[in-house]
C-alpha cells in the first residue's frame, strides 16, 4: 500500500471515530469568565470579568466580580491550603451554620458540581463559570444543589420588586430591539396583573386562571390553578415558589413540576400583596400580608418556607393591597392601604406605614398618613423611600422624615441604581439623588402605576391603559431610548423583569411576552443521529459568544439538566452532547449563548426522538470498510 493510501484509510478511520467539534481549541486573548453569588436570603448577583494573564485562579475571579458588583470580599491565606473565602457582600462563615460554597461548571457535568478545590488552586479559562452560594449543610452533610441562576441563565428576580430590599434594580445593560416570543395564558376574564418572579432559567407568572413556569422561547414548563390568583406576584426560594390566592390562600409549589408543597387559609378575601422571603435566625421565612372588610382591618404573617409552620401573626390598622412591603436588618416595613369599604371597593383613611420586627411580629412604630401609602416602598442602605399619594417621602428606620418631594401625580414604586427613579399616574418620572434632589425629569403617555424598574443603563416603565406602551429611558438623562406598543401591550399594570438579557412584559391581554435585540433567537442548531446508547451531539455557531450551554430533558424528567458546550476554533462552533439514552424517549433540548457584550441569545425548544440503530447501517460498515481496504491494496475479490 502506498503512502498516500495509507493516509487516506487512516483519515477514513479518524472521520468515522472522532465526533465533528470535539477538537476543541483555546480562543485567543484573556480569560473572560461569569461569576454567579447566591446569597443566604436567595438573592442572586453576577459578573463577568476578566482576568490578568499573570493570576488567572477563581479566587481572583471572585474579587473582581464583587469590585464590578460594588460589594465586599474578604478572604484568609492558609500556607499549604491556599485561600479561603470567609466573606463576600454582608455575610460571612458560620461555624456551625452557613458558610460560602464554590461550584464549578464542568463540560458535560450536567449542572454546577460543588469543587474539590480551593477557589486559589483553581485556574480559569475563556468561558468558565463558578457560583458562590451561602448555605447550611443539611444533617447528611450534602449541601445546597439547587441554584437559582442556573448556566447561562445569570439573571434572578426571585421576588416583587427584584429582591428584599424592593430596589427594582437588574444588573444588566438593556439592549432590546423587537419581541421576540410570547406566551398566552389560560384566562377568560383577566390578564397577568402581576410581576413576574425569574430564577432557575424559567419566568414565574400568574393570571386569574392559573400560576405558570415559563421556559425558553416562552415554552409552558408547567401550570398550577389551585385556588387560582390574580394580583398577587409569585416569590421564588431555592426549590418552591410561592403565591398569594383568590381563595385567600397562601401557597408553596415545587418549582420543578407545580406540584403544592403546602398551603394556609390566611384570609377571607384575595390575597393582592405579594409575599417575600429572607433568613430570621438562620430559618428560611416567608411573610405575606392581607386585607379585610373589617377591624383588623389587615395582618402580616411569617411561615416557615420550608414547611408552612406558622411562626407568628400581627393584627394592622391598614391593609397591606397591590403593593408589598419591604425587608432590611431584621426589619418588614409595610405599607398600610387604608380601611377597605367592601360596599363601594375601595379603600378609606387612616393610610400609614409600619415596621415590624421578623423575628416576632412586634410592632416597631406606626405612622398613619392622610394620603395612601398602597404602592411598595424601597429600602436603601438605612434610608426609606415610600411613595405617599403625590409625594415620594425619605424616612429613617426611627421611622422620622428625612425629606418630602410633591410630585407631578400619584407615585409609584420607586426604584433604585446610583440614584431614585420614581413614575406617576400623570406619566411624569424623575431621576432624584438621595437627599431628595431633581437630577432629570421626562414625561411618557400614560399613567405609571407598575413602578419604575432600573438597569445598569435604563430606566424602563409601563402605562396602564388599553393603548400602552412600554417605555425605556437613557439612565443618565432621561432621554427617549425605544418605545413598544401594539394591542398586546394593553393594561400593563405589572411591573417588567430582566430574563437574561430579554425584557419580559406581563400584559392584561393575558400575554407575557418577551423583547430581545435582534438575532436573541438562536436558529443555527444542528444536531446529529439519536440512537439509543449513544451521545446526541448539538452544535451551534458561535461567533461573538464565549459560552454555550445545552439544556436537555428526556420524557421521564422534569427538569432541563444542563451540558457546558466545548468551543471549537477551527469550526466555530459550539459542540455539545446530551447523554445516551438507555431506553426509546423524546428528547427536548434548547441552546444558550452568552454573548461577550454580556447579552444572551438562545433557541427554541426541540425535540429528537431516540430509537434503536437502522440495523442495516451497523451490518454493513464493517464490510464498506473491508472493501475499501481492499481496492486500495489492488486486490480482487
Amino acid at each position: 500500500m502506498k503512502g498516500w493510501e495509507i493516509a487516506l484509510v487512516a483519515l477514513l478511520a479518524l472521520a468515522l471515530l472522532v465526533p465533528s467539534g470535539a477538537l476543541a481549541s483555546t480562543r485567543q486573548g484573556g480569560p473572560e469568565v461569569t461569576v454567579v453569588i447566591q446569597f443566604g436570603n436567595g438573592a442572586v448577583m453576577s459578573a463577568n470579568v476578566v482576568l490578568p494573564p499573570n493570576n488567572i485562579t477563581a479566587l481572583k475571579a471572585t474579587e473582581l466580580a464583587c469590585e464590578n458588583l460594588s460589594i465586599g470580599f474578604h478572604y484568609t491565606w492558609y500556607s499549604g491550603l491556599g485561600g479561603l473565602v470567609d466573606r463576600i457582600g454582608w455575610e460571612s462563615n458560620t461555624w456551625p451554620g452557613a458558610y460560602w460554597h464554590l461550584y464549578i461548571m464542568e463540560n458535560n457535568s450536567a449542572g454546577w458540581v460543588l469543587s474539590s478545590k480551593g477557589a486559589s488552586q483553581i485556574n480559569m479559562s475563556t468561558g468558565d463559570a463558578i457560583a458562590w452560594v451561602y448555605t447550611e449543610d443539611n444533617a447528611n452533610y450534602v449541601p445546597l444543589e439547587n441554584i437559582s441562576a442556573p448556566p447561562g441563565h445569570y439573571q434572578a428576580s426571585y421576588m416583587y420588586r427584584g429582591n428584599e430590599n424592593s430596589t427594582a434594580y437588574y444588573s444588566s445593560v438593556l439592549n432590546v430591539s423587537s419581541p421576540v416570543w410570547s406566551f398566552r395564558g389560560k384566562s377568560q376574564y383577566g390578564g397577568f396583573y402581576s410581576t413576574p418572579a425569574v430564577a432557575h432559567g424559567m419566568i414565574f407568572a400568574a393570571d386569574d386562571s392559573a400560576i405558570y413556569a415559563i421556559g425558553p422561547g416562552g415554552v409552558e414548563v408547567w401550570n398550577n390553578s389551585l385556588g387560582a390568583t390574580y394580583q398577587s406576584s409569585p416569590a421564588v426560594f431555592e426549590d418552591m415558589v410561592y403565591i398569594g390566592t383568590k381563595d385567600g390562600y397562601i401557597r408553596a409549589f415545587h418549582v420543578e413540576n407545580g406540584t403544592l408543597a403546602w398551603e394556609k387559609k390566611i384570609s377571607e378575601n384575595s390575597i393582592a400583596s405579594s409575599p417575600k422571603v429572607d433568613v430570621v435566625s438562620g430559618r428560611r421565612v416567608v411573610f405575606i400580608g392581607t386585607y379585610e372588610s373589617s377591624a383588623p382591618w389587615g395582618k402580616m404573617y411569617a411561615f416557615d418556607a420550608f414547611t408552612g409552620e406558622e411562626m407568628w401573626n400581627v393584627s394592622l390598622d391598614g391593609g397591606v393591597y397591590f403593593g408589598s412591603f419591604a425587608l432590611s436588618s431584621g426589619k418588614i416595613v409595610v405599607p398600610l392601604s387604608g380601611h377597605y369599604n367592601s360596599s363601594t371597593w375601595s379603600f378609606e383613611p387612616p393610610y400609614g406605614i409600619a415596621c415590624i420586627n421578623e423575628t416576632d411580629g412586634k410592632i416597631l412604630w406606626n405612622i398613619t398618613s392622610s394620603e395612601a401609602a398602597k404602592y411598595s416602598p424601597m429600602i436603601v442602605d438605612s434610608t426609606i423611600y415610600t411613595p405617599m399619594g403625590s409625594s415620594l417621602v425619605a424616612m429613617n428606620f426611627s421611622g422620622g422624615v428625612v425629606w418630602n418631594i410633591t410630585l407631578n401625580g400619584t407615585a409609584s414604586a420607586p426604584a433604585y441604581h446610583h440614584g431614585i427613579y420614581v413614575g406617576t399616574t400623570t406619566g411624569h418620572i424623575y431621576s432624584l439623588s438621595t437627599n431628595g434632589t431633581v437630577i432629570w425629569e421626562s414625561t411618557v403617555g400614560g399613567a405609571i402605576q407598575s413602578g419604575v424598574i432600573a438597569t445598569d443603563n435604563s430606566v424602563v416603565v409601563t402605562t396602564n391603559q388599553q393603548n400602552a406602551s412600554v417605555y425605556i429611558l437613557n439612565a443618565e438623562n432621561g432621554s427617549m431610548v425605544r418605545e413598544f406598543s401594539g394591542t398586546n401591550f394593553s393594561w400593563l399594570l405589572a411591573a417588567p423583569v430582566i430574563y437574561d438579557s430579554m425584557l419580559v412584559v406581563a400584559s392584561g391581554t393575558d400575554m407575557v411576552i418577551a423583547i430581545g435585540a435582534l438575532g436573541s433567537v438562536v436558529s443555527n442548531v444542528t444536531t446529529g443521529d439519536a440512537y439509543l446508547g449513544k451521545s446526541i451531539e448539538v452544535a451551534v455557531r458561535g461567533e461573538g459568544a464565549y459560552q454555550a450551554f445545552l439544556y436537555y430533558r428526556n420524557s421521564s424528567s422534569e427538569i432541563f439538566h444542563a451540558v457546558r458546550m466545548s468551543y471549537d476554533s477551527g469550526t466555530g462552533e459550539y459542540v455539545g452532547y446530551i447523554p445516551p439514552q438507555n431506553s426509546p424517549t423524546t428528547v427536548q433540548y434548547y441552546v444558550v449563548i452568552y454573548n461577550d457584550d454580556g447579552t444572551t441569545s438562545q433557541s427554541e425548544v426541540k425535540e429528537v426522538q431516540v430509537s434503536e440503530p437502522v440495523p442495516e447501517f451497523s451490518v454493513l460498515i464493517v464490510p464498506v470498510i473491508a472493501l475499501a481496504l481492499l481496492a486500495l491494496t489492488g486486490r480482487k475479490i
